[in-house]
């Protein structure tokens, strides 16, 4: 009955028409519907890996060396005009992009000891930015949890008063983002309808597997925050993952299904994308630069949109990502495919305990693979008790 509710809930949002630059009394926020101006964040965090996706050498980030700079480029934006901002994932303090490749516990203690507390006094720095500018901002962060010893993926939802609206975590932190973060709850992927539209806003490769994607998708909304976290330089030696091009095919074909504007946010490139996924109109709303030179002229790309067709969200029980659709989907699985509940859909919490001293493995394989380092190695297998390897001695 509560989901029921929340949904329902949606579609109480106020119809939003006319060129007249309309308030929110509430926050004092103001915009012009025929002159929206958003934002995606492209500037990389302090002492982020370069070249992007190529240097995979662990580096130390600084939570609070980004958010120096983010708060210089927080009010620049607010100076032009800019209503909502979206940041990378994982943008505070920084995606560890060595975790693919090399690192060792006591990095992971380090980029822990990094990590953001909601309402810390880091967050409140953050928070005191936007309001100071009246714009709303979906902000991804390494999440820490202080009375859970777990870091999480969260994208919150900030408004014009620095208030927090809503709360996502990333339900299943992708490969090995895994080992390291803490499984989200599906129940915080929800629109959320604000005085100028309806947001929905999903973390990287939730705007491709069908668990989030349908979820957010079956909700309406105007625009939609896709949370990447880096795109590589150029393809070269990386891996398919970190490639451009596979995330902005993922964002414009979920606009050309969700009937959304998105804003693309990766360190490095951006772009933000109409309804049928194309560039929105108008110069700087793409880029393909990487140097720092460019990110020191345009840290975050803007593109203006204009609202006035945005009315009140309406569900559609003909609607592609429909509750019919969803029942034919499960009446039309293969007479093969199991009916069982597969052991990566359970939920897991890492503790930081754990992963500062041991290599974490969640859904190991199930061989345990030879240990030559100098730290035992944890397997949180799904449906058994963790198991703890030690490494393997020299000989």
């Amino acid at each position: 009955m509560h989901l029921i509710n929340s949904l329902l809930a949606l579609s109480t949002a106020a119809v939003i028409h006319g060129a007249a630059t309309k308030v929110d009394d509430k926050t004092g926020f103001s915009w012009n519907p025929e002159s929206f101006k958003v934002a995606a964040v492209r500037y990389p965090p302090a002492k982020f890996a370069y070249p992007i996706a190529h240097n995979r050498t662990w580096v130390n980030l600084d939570l609070n060396a980004t958010i120096d700079k983010a708060v210089e480029f927080i009010h620049a934006a607010g100076a032009e005009g800019v209503k909502v901002m979206g940041f990378p994932e994982l943008y505070f303090p920084g995606f560890p992009v060595a975790l693919n490749y090399n690192f060792t516990p006591p990095n992971f203690a380090q980029y822990a000891s990094q990590a953001m507390v909601h309402d810390g006094p880091e967050w409140k720095r953050l928070a005191a930015a936007f309001a100071a500018n009246k714009m709303y901002a979906v902000v991804s962060f390494a999440e820490h949890v202080p009375v859970e010893d777990a870091l999480y993926m969260g994208q919150y939802l900030i408004g014009p008063d620095g208030a927090t609206i809503h709360k996502h975590r990333k339900l299943r932190p992708s490969g090995a983002e895994r080992n390291l973060f803490s499984d989200g709850d599906i129940e915080s992927i929800r629109a959320v309808r604000l005085p100028f539209g309806t947001v929905t806003f999903l973390s990287c490769w939730e705007n491709l597997w069908p668990t989030m994607r349908f979820t957010a998708a079956s909700q309406p909304a105007h625009l939609h925050v896709a949370s990447f976290p880096f795109c590589a330089d150029s393809v070269g030696d990386t891996e398919w993952w970190e490639h451009c091009e596979g995330f902005r095919s993922v964002v414009k074909t979920y606009t050309q299904e969700a009937g959304v504007a998105a804003i693309f946010s990766a360190v490095g490139k951006a772009s933000i994308y109409d309804v049928r996924g194309g560039f929105v109109p108008g110069s700087g709303n793409s880029t393909d630069e990487t140097d720092a030179e460019s990110f020191e002229r345009m840290p975050y790309i803007t593109a203006v949109l204009d609202t006035t067709s945005w009315t009140e969200p309406a569900f559609d029980v003909d609607a592609q990502h429909s509750y019919s659709a969803l029942v034919q989907i499960l009446s039309g699985l293969a007479p093969g495919v199991p009916r069982q509940w597969g052991r990566y859909f359970d939920h897991y919490v890492s503790k930081i305990a754990d992963l500062s001293k041991y290599y974490v493995f969640t859904h190991a394989p199930g061989s345990v693979l030879a240990n030559s380092s100098n730290y035992p190695s944890l397997y949180q297998e799904y449906g058994q008790t963790s198991r703890l390897v030690q490494p393997e001695k020299s000989s």
